[in-house]
């Protein structure tokens, strides 16, 4: 139930005659005997070892990679997750589950949304599981959370470019409209800073002193609006309660 013995990789191999796929397929054995539940701090230290050392020997191991996500990557071993998905992504190039699963590791465990979002347009591009408008869709989102709008910009308008399917080319034109109107507020509220020394406190502050004609319409449905620390925000009109 528990396990604490890492055990070296050139090692795994010689017990295994030689067999690197044997030695993964036992390691691989080995995590999956311990269970979910319950595992302390040692144990998940281990099976990171585990997974990583299955991932090297055989990166294309499917319940490798499936196993990992499941237990490491939710207990502090994101690092190792990513390492063995990246290694299956390479391993496996008609299986969009690894990017996938690297994908949510980057931007749930790593805060990095950019990263993540690049990991799903590498799902998007594999052919199996016909899930590529999801796939962008998620990338896309996550781009637009990145700190630098400009940089989202750059990486939508390319998905935009590169799809072939109609309806996800309008989809993401209106990421695109989305995020050229978030950099118009964003450029509009550093003006206004410099201009009273004090930041906006509300969008219409902008348009009354005539650094925007009007706030900007959300093309998705949503409504800009700034949160308490003065960055820009995007409400369901439903509730229209940005600081909540």
């Amino acid at each position: 139930e528990q396990l604490s013995v890492i055990i070296p990789v050139p090692v795994q191999i010689l017990l295994n005659g030689g067999d690197r796929y044997l030695a993964a397929n036992l390691a691989t054995f080995r995590a999956l005997v311990v269970g979910p539940n319950d595992i302390n701090a040692e144990t998940v230290k281990a099976l990171g070892s585990i997974h990583r050392a299955a991932a090297y020997m055989n990166p294309a191991h499917e319940d490798n990679y499936y196993i990992s996500q499941a237990i490491i990557s939710w207990n502090g071993q994101a690092d190792a997750d990513i390492y063995v998905q990246e290694r299956a992504t390479l391993a496996r190039p008609w299986d969009s589950m690894p990017p996938y699963f690297a994908g949510i590791d980057k931007y749930t465990f790593k805060k990095d949304p950019v990263g993540g979002a690049k990991s799903m347009e590498i799902a998007a591009q594999r052919p199996d599981m016909g899930n590529r408008q999801f796939y962008l869709d998620i990338a896309a989102k996550w781009y637009e959370k990145n700190d630098d709008p400009r940089l989202a910009l750059e990486h939508v308008l390319g998905m935009q470019k590169n799809t072939r399917d109609k309806d996800m080319k309008i989809f993401l034109g209106k990421r695109v409209a989305r995020i050229e109107a978030t950099i118009k507020i964003h450029d509009a509220l550093i003006a206004y800073k410099q201009k009273f020394d004090k930041p906006a406190t509300k969008l219409s502050d902008l348009v009354e002193v005539g650094l925007l004609e009007a706030v900007p319409t959300d093309p998705m449905g949503q409504i800009f609006s700034l949160k308490q620390d003065g960055s820009v925000a995007l409400i369901n009109p439903s509730r229209p309660t940005p600081n909540k």
